[in-house]
């Protein structure tokens, strides 16, 4: 649907649409190392990424650019930020997501997608790697507050591997007496 331009009465002039594209970070753990998946469209890297299609959810179309760019399922997803994208041809809003993968994830992914780690990522265009930046911002800072270490680890774990995926995702190495009585009080 077209809007009219109510800039004078009378002018049925045709407004384009924004776009709405949704985009993905998707984080996993992988021998000891924090990876990104990545999708390769145009002969370039970037971050799964779809347009929203017209009466789909946000989430909906977040987990369609998981299953038709790479191949694999989630495990957890929420919604990031949102950013305008005012100097394009058509101006847009992109509405990114953060999610984790299950623990095999790394191994299933269709042709044009990759995993790469995080602290290595391929050539990726500014607004991505803004992204992939704030997605691990937030991923650290949600370890504090919440139980999202449970998602980068196998159903079955042990207090060492979760110690370990504490020290991956905030890239230094924690006291182990001072986190296991911080895990034993936040129960």
């Amino acid at each position: 649907m077209a809007l009219e331009s109510a800039s004078q009465p009378g002018n049925r002039a045709i407004v384009q649409h924004s776009a709405i594209d949704v985009r993905l970070v998707l984080f996993a753990i992988h021998q000891g190392e924090l990876w990104v998946a990545v999708a390769q469209v145009q002969e370039r890297w970037g971050l799964p990424s779809v347009n929203l299609h017209q009466g789909e959810s946000l989430d909906a179309a977040a987990l369609r650019a998981l299953r038709e760019q790479l191949g694999i399922e989630h495990r957890y997803i929420e919604q990031l930020y949102s950013l305008a994208i005012e100097d394009a041809a058509v101006p847009s809003v992109l509405i990114s997501y953060l999610g984790i993968a299950d623990a095999g994830a790394l191994t299933a992914s269709l042709p044009g997608a990759e995993w790469q780690q995080a602290q290595a990522m391929p050539e990726i265009s500014q607004i991505d790697a803004r992204i992939v930046d704030y997605a691990l911002v937030r991923l650290r800072a949600k370890l504090g507050y919440t139980t999202i270490a449970f998602h980068l680890l196998p159903t079955t774990f042990s207090l060492s591997e979760l110690q370990q995926v504490y020290e991956i995702v905030l890239g230094r190495e924690l006291d182990k007496r001072n986190f296991r009585r911080r895990i034993q009080t936040a129960e």
